[in-house]
């Protein structure tokens, strides 16, 4: 799988139609944040793939099985469930190992496609706009490869099922759940990027470079229904501020996922958390060898967010107290008063 050609898997889950549309409205880089489901983006286990260490440890159970997805679909998935979570996660065994590199892309993508949709809705569900504003919008260098990446990515998330997922159906006039509901869920239904495009003089298909192609993007039912949730001025949105992503692309591989796990969880917390080591570990997703070595890793990570004026945070022995900040704030750390066991 490491040597298939990522175009190839792709079309597992892509649709290339030589059709155009209208581009959803303008990805300036003045926008501040991008918009996210906050129950998602506060999940520290929804866009992750176990490790060997992992089952090894009894934290995560996995299986091949034949299973449908979110869409009906048959596929032949890997299913894996984490220990104390009801859910089941799905996804067709071609794409498993790149799901590992690419699922914080797929999560990039969905906030940008969910922030592009909530500035210009549609009754139906559906975006489009095109890999260059999706760059400019998630402020990525564009490139070949990157362009490739995201159609990987893009198919990683279209295919991506959760099994006995707790939807909020109905919210109270706080802002709280006043409903819910168990589901088998996706947060995207297809993918088409358009590919051709008819030359009227020569009434011939033309391919379209790689960096103008547009992307169609239909959100699922649900998905739609969750973004469009609220009561009275109360939604389940969160703000994921682009300073603090951009801040995560610029540092090694080893600490941008990592880093990019921690700002999405603050975000859906409201921008700032106090959590115990053991949580920080699971809620970054790194792995230490032995026991000591987690501080170390973590406050690596930390301090590498920090340097960046994306973060702030103190510890009281193995509790930190991490807030998202304004680039270049000053802003000095309150301490929480929900502490995350």
């Amino acid at each position: 799988l490491a040597q298939a050609d990522p175009a190839a898997l792709a079309t597992l889950a892509l649709a290339a139609v030589p059709v155009v549309a209208g581009i959803a409205a303008g990805a300036g880089r003045g926008r501040e944040s991008l918009k996210m489901e906050r129950n998602f983006a506060r999940d520290a286990k929804a866009f992750r793939t176990p490790t060997k260490p992992e089952e090894e440890e009894g934290k995560v159970r996995t299986a091949q099985k034949e299973a449908h997805n979110h869409c009906g679909e048959r596929i032949t998935a890997v299913a894996w469930r984490w220990k104390d979570d009801k859910r089941v996660f799905l996804l067709p065994v071609e794409l498993i190992n790149h799901a590992r590199q690419m699922f914080h892309l797929s999560r990039d993508l969905l906030a940008a496609v969910t922030t592009l949709f909530l500035e210009n809705p549609s009754p139906d569900g559906k975006v489009v706009t095109s890999f260059r504003q999706l760059c400019k919008l998630l402020r990525l260098k564009p490139c070949g490869r990157l362009y490739e990446e995201m159609s990987l990515a893009f198919a990683v998330l279209r295919m991506f099922t959760i099994q006995h997922q707790n939807l909020v159906l109905e919210l109270d006039k706080q802002g709280g759940a006043k409903k819910t509901g168990d589901y088998t869920f996706g947060f995207i239904d297809s993918v088409a990027i358009v590919t051709h495009v008819r030359n009227e003089k020569t009434r011939k298909l033309e391919e379209i470079p790689l960096s103008k192609r547009q992307v169609e993007i239909q959100l699922s039912k649900y998905y739609h229904e969750l973004l469009k949730t609220r009561s009275n001025s109360k939604d389940l949105l969160c703000n994921v501020p682009l300073v603090a992503l951009e801040a995560c692309h610029s540092l090694p591989r080893a600490q941008k996922v990592p880093a990019k796990n921690l700002v999405y969880y603050l975000a859906g917390r409201g921008r700032r958390a106090r959590l115990r080591l053991e949580t920080l570990v699971e809620v970054l997703g790194v792995h230490p060898r032995w026991p000591g070595e987690a501080r170390k890793v973590c406050e690596n990570i930390l301090d590498a967010l920090r340097n960046h004026r994306v973060l702030e945070y103190s510890t009281t022995g193995d509790l930190y107290d991490i807030v998202l900040t304004d680039k270049g704030s000053t802003t000095r750390i309150r301490k929480t008063t929900e502490e995350e066991k």
